[in-house]
């Protein structure tokens, strides 16, 4: 938890320049002031040793240390907190095991169940809820209680009250991997203060600007995104008015739930942002060493050069420079509208293998590059978890993919994330949820849930922004209680009530970009494969022949062979089977001659569909054994007669 507002010691100026005012946090960053954290480490350390509960702990005595700052005082409080801990006393703590055993074999485990106990007691008859009005009858009440349960009245009415919060013990807190945190120094406790003294100001910011240069490597850029949408914090890319890429987080203001719980997440996501730039530097987590960089203007969309800065770098030669420009918080405190400057405090937020641990986190799922200046789908299988923004894009994750593995989705491939789409001249650059592709043909996906109006209308005028410069193909799934923003949407749409089906949606892809057309008319560049396809094998199965004519369904095929004139009988190439594939004319004729031949050996003349099928084999013809019946059917002078659903055989006639 940060600091409380009152709490933090803070200076506040005005630049005469931008007339902007400005709140700066007092940090700890002197041998003085170290040495006052080590008199608070030492004083916690000893309270802790001793044993001593929380009603002989002087804040008092912590504040006159401190010079009489009691807002000082207080934060460093709240700093050693991290390390210790308050915590009640249990029986274990007073009593011996033999006693605590004793307890609990008449159902008394804590303070609270011998409480109640006591409370039973004195509700029952003759004294219905009342104890005496006097100390003595009171005392008297206790006797008998006690003696019911076998223990000294002294020592019940201290077991009593033993989980009070003046009877609470200080002790070292466990870490996440349930060790004891080691007693700090004063150098630890400092940093701590400092890095909540930042927190409490993010945690109370309105919105938070990054300004993400020119060149931003695009691992970086893909983290950001995400890590935005799984903590659940809103937030714009965009361009400003010299082709430099701004990333906008915005505060409470803009959120659902608690405010207190949004700027929690606001200020780690602040955090991660640094950390991952510092990260950047090296380029040791992107693919390759350095990585591929993300030039403002210039994607797999837009072959455009970044716009011309004035500012002059101050990067030393053989320096990398960060990622991050500049980031200034707009904070609110008292009804004014303050800014923090939050890059001049990047090098106190926390301790190098701090900033390495949040790091390393932020990037253990960080995308290979497949391309430049392109975002591209990792082939790693992703968490339903932690992985997705929603559970409605990781439910339709999971179903598109399983579609996808049946191959029911008429060619379409599912890609995470697939892009960042770039147009600076609109002032816009959104990362889209997915991407669909097929062939040549790559169709965006943005799913669109409940966020606020505001955050609503940002999206709409990006999509605005879209439709204005064309040459994007976009499909909009949108929550069903949106629909009357939504409605006018510039790209097509599907709304969701509870999940984004994929069928539906690829009914919807169909409707809008199919492409059917444009892939008819090039669907005779196959027939320069086919003919000497038909020359080596004299076959080529129905599913190749999808790929070589760029069809996906029954309907585009037999469109695709009409349009290049093989499902003509007459012509010369071969025959068109359906459902079996196409066929060369001394392949039929040598199938027919081989069929003959198998049932003349044949007992009774006859032959199961698979006795006919390694009969061809044999004869080294290639064939669809598995559609064997629908090649024997076009054969003269052979049938197949199915005098039930298990007998089936192959015969002449």
């Amino acid at each position: 938890m940060p600091l409380s507002l009152d709490d933090l010691r803070k200076s506040t100026t005005a630049n005469r320049k931008d007339k902007r005012r400005y709140v700066v946090p007092q940090l700890l960053e002197n041998s003085e002031e170290t040495s006052l954290c080590e008199d608070f480490c030492r004083y916690f350390a000893q309270i802790a040793q001793d044993g001593r509960t929380q009603k002989d702990f002087s804040e008092q005595y912590l504040t006159e240390r401190a010079t009489g700052d009691f807002k000082l005082a207080r934060g460093l409080i709240t700093a050693m907190l991290r390390y210790y801990s308050w915590e009640s006393q249990t029986f274990s703590d007073k009593l011996a095991m033999a006693e605590v055993e004793r307890l609990q074999e008449i159902g008394l485990s804590n303070p609270s169940t011998l409480r109640l106990a006591l409370y039973d007691y004195v509700n029952q008859s003759p004294m219905s809820g009342f104890a005496g009005s006097t100390e003595w009858e009171r005392a008297d009440t206790l006797d008998l209680f006690a003696a019911g349960i076998g223990f000294e009245p002294d020592k019940v009415e201290e077991l009593l009250w033993l989980d009070a919060e003046e009877n609470a013990k200080l002790k070292l807190r466990r870490r996440k991997d349930g060790e004891l945190f080691r007693v700090p120094d004063g150098a630890e406790v400092a940093r701590h203060y400092n890095r909540l003294a930042i927190e409490t100001l993010l945690y109370n910011s309105t919105e938070i600007n990054f300004n993400l240069g020119q060149n931003l490597p695009v691992a970086l850029m893909k983290r950001i995104g995400y890590f935005c949408k799984d903590l659940r914090i809103p937030y714009d890319l965009e361009y400003n008015s010299v082709g430099e890429i701004q990333l906008r987080l915005y505060g409470p203001a803009e959120a659902f739930g608690p405010p207190t719980k949004h700027g929690e997440k606001l200020a780690r996501l602040a955090f991660i942002v640094l950390a991952l730039s510092k990260k950047a530097i090296s380029g040791e987590w992107l693919e390759g060493g350095e990585g591929e960089s993300y030039e403002g203007p210039r994607t797999t969309i837009l072959d455009e050069k970044p716009a011309k800065t004035t500012k002059k770098s101050s990067t030393k030669k053989g320096e990398k420079a960060s990622p991050i420009r500049s980031a200034i918080a707009s904070v609110v405190l008292r009804d004014k509208l303050y800014h923090f400057d939050l890059q001049n405090y990047a090098h106190t937020f926390a301790r190098p293998e701090e900033t390495e641990e949040i790091a390393t986190e932020a990037t253990a799922e960080t995308p290979a590059i497949a391309t430049p200046n392109a975002i591209r789908e990792t082939k790693a299988s992703y968490s339903v978890t932690s992985d997705f923004d929603s559970s409605v894009e990781a439910r339709f994750y999971e179903e598109f993919s399983a579609l996808e593995r049946e191959g029911q989705t008429m060619g379409w491939q599912l890609e995470r994330e697939p892009e960042a789409v770039a147009v600076p001249e609109e002032n816009l650059l959104f990362i889209p949820d997915f991407g669909l592709r097929r062939g040549k043909r790559r169709v965006l996906l943005e799913i669109i849930g409940f966020w606020t109006p505001a955050y609503r209308a940002r999206k709409l005028e990006k999509l605005e922004k879209l439709k204005r410069r064309g040459g994007f193909d976009l499909l909009l799934g949108v929550a069903q209680e949106l629909k009357t923003d939504f409605k006018d949407a510039p790209f097509p749409l599907l709304f969701y009530k509870n999940s984004l089906k994929p069928t539906e949606l690829l009914a919807l892809l169909n409707r809008h970009y199919a492409d059917l057309e444009e892939r008819l008319s090039e669907a005779h560049k196959g027939l320069d494969r086919i003919g000497p396809e038909l020359t080596a094998q004299g076959f080529i199965p129905e599913t190749a022949l999808y790929k070589l004519l760029g069809s996906y369904s029954k309907s585009e095929l037999l469109n695709a062979l009409q349009k290049t004139g093989l499902s003509n009988e007459e012509n010369k190439t071969g025959l068109y089977i359906e459902s079996y594939g196409f066929c060369a004319t001394n392949y039929l004729v040598k199938a027919t001659v081989e069929l003959g031949k198998a049932l003349q050996g044949a007992p009774n003349q006859k032959l199961a569909p698979e006795e006919v099928a390694a009969s061809l084999q044999a004869a080294n013809l290639k064939i669809d054994a598995g559609r064997i019946e629908a090649l024997i059917t076009r054969l003269p002078g052979f049938k197949v007669n199915r005098q039930s659903l298990f007998e089936v055989f192959v015969e002449k006639g």
